[in-house]
This record gives C-alpha cells, sequence and structure tokens, in this order.
C-alpha cells in the first residue's frame, strides 16, 4: 500500500477529445494538459444531468443507487473521501447533495470543484480557471469531463469516444484508456487511501 497523497478534482461540463483536438485549440491549456497527463475516455450515465453525473463520480454507484437524478434531490450514499481514515474536505459547486455536509479533519487534502452551472461553458474560461486551481498544487489532479457535448447537447453513452468525457489524470493509479463513470469514485478513493489496483511490481494481479 502506498502513503494517500493530497488530491485535486475538477470537474467541467463539455470537456472531451473532440474539444481539446480542435485547431486552434480554444482551450490550449487543457490541450497541453492532454499530451502529457494520462488521459482516459468514461462512458457517462443516464440520465445526463450534472447532479445525477457529479452523483455518480463521487460514490461510485448509478444514480438509481445513490438517489440524484437532478439537482435538489438527496445523496443516498457516503462519497468516496469518506473511506479515508482522515482528510480534510472543502467541495464547491456540487450539484444534487442535498442534506449532506463533511467535516474538516486532519489528514489529507481533497479538494472539488466542478466549474459551471452551464450546459455549455466557454471554454477559454474552462482553461483560466483550471489553470488557476493548479497553479502550487503539488498533489495530485483528476480533470473530468461531466459530459461531452454533441449537437450543443448532453452525449450519451453510445456516442463516439471522441463525444465522451475526458478524464485527465496526474499522480493516480489509472492505466486504463476509457472507464465507466463508476470507476472515477474508486480512482479517486485509491488517491485518499493509498490502496493500489496492483499490487506486484510488475504490475501483473495479486
Amino acid at each position: 500500500m502506498a502513503d494517500s497523497v493530497d488530491l485535486l478534482v475538477i470537474t467541467a461540463p463539455g470537456l472531451s477529445a473532440r474539444l481539446l483536438m480542435q485547431e486552434p485549440s480554444p482551450a490550449p491549456g487543457l490541450a497541453a494538459l492532454a499530451r502529457t497527463w494520462d488521459v482516459a475516455t468514461v462512458i457517462p450515465v443516464l440520465p445526463l444531468t450534472r447532479a445525477a453525473i457529479q452523483a455518480t463520480y463521487l460514490t461510485g454507484y448509478l444514480p438509481s443507487f445513490h438517489g440524484v437524478q437532478e439537482e435538489g434531490d438527496t445523496l443516498k450514499l457516503p462519497p468516496f473521501w469518506e473511506a479515508a481514515r482522515s482528510v480534510r474536505v472543502e467541495a464547491r459547486g456540487l450539484a444534487g447533495v442535498a442534506g449532506r455536509a463533511w467535516p474538516r479533519q486532519a489528514g489529507a487534502n481533497c479538494r472539488w470543484f466542478s466549474l459551471s452551472d452551464t450546459l455549455a461553458p466557454d471554454p477559454a474560461t474552462l482553461d483560466d480557471t483550471v489553470a488557476a486551481l493548479l497553479q502550487g498544487w503539488a498533489g495530485a489532479v483528476a480533470i473530468v469531463g461531466e459530459f461531452a457535448l454533441l449537437d450543443d447537447e448532453p452525449a450519451g453513452p453510445e456516442a463516439d469516444p471522441l463525444d465522451r468525457p475526458l478524464l485527465l489524470t496526474r499522480g493516480l493509479d489509472q492505466p486504463k484508456a476509457c472507464l465507466g463513470a463508476c470507476e472515477i469514485a474508486g480512482v479517486l478513493q485509491r488517491a485518499l487511501t493509498g490502496e493500489r489496483l496492483y499490487d506486484r511490481a510488475d504490475g501483473s494481479l495479486p
């Protein structure tokens, strides 16, 4: 088991491979990160609401289990950071998590920022906001799209991989090129608990 690390999570509507592949890039900073960080596509869940998607990323469960379909619904399951023995949590911009609060405790830092409450935020604004949040942050980072946009609407699970949300990570145990939305919580949880996906030095399963 490795040591736990500080974790910064940024969720961004509209973050997709197709967005970052445009020339010239509307989000050059994010496009540069995609060239040097680990990158995976994410298969989204239904319904395609920000609240349901964020709650799935938080818990690792489908909306039928965590209880959040739209903003204002109460989250029925604990977020991934509650698996850590001790953690200081700062969460901003979360939708659909009514009725829950997370006290600040000693231990690793977990910061969660959801960047926009609009369906199609300006990519340049997202770019600048991400750059500001990364400034001076030495811990692990996960930047994940809440959904990708296709014809100005959220793209579903059957969309082309270029039109699926992206996950950009730095310093996380995340070797996959494609994940289901329910797997995001496990990736984030391992950073805070120090657990590893593979235990052997050669990367094989135990």
